[in-house]
């Protein structure tokens, strides 16, 4: 007995591809859509890499702030050595110079 054949499917009269107009709508919604995502994209990036910097920047205040209680609390230096000629102006942070 031999197997049966099976027939290739007839291809539908209507099924064909996208009409030039459908073509022109998609070019034109994504042209609409994607600009403003992008920018929200960027936003977003700017926003996480701020937290960074706020950490970063409240690490060093707080390492500074612990220092000035440090030498206020020495014996050797006490809380008449806290004035601003004890303390120079600092270089600002490698990467961070806008803060």
């Amino acid at each position: 007995m031999t197997p049966a054949r099976t027939r290739a499917p007839r291809p539908r009269p209507h099924a064909r591809g996208y009409s030039l107009i459908e073509l022109v709508m998609t070019l034109v919604v994504v042209g609409i859509a994607v600009p403003p995502m992008i920018t929200i994209g960027n936003q977003c990036l700017q926003t996480m890499h701020q937290g960074a910097y706020v950490t970063t920047m409240t690490t060093l205040a707080q390492e500074k702030l612990e220092q000035l209680i440090a030498d206020e609390a020495s014996a050797g230096r006490g809380y008449a050595y806290i004035v601003s000629g004890n303390y120079p102006a600092e270089n600002p942070v490698t990467g961070l110079t806008f803060y």
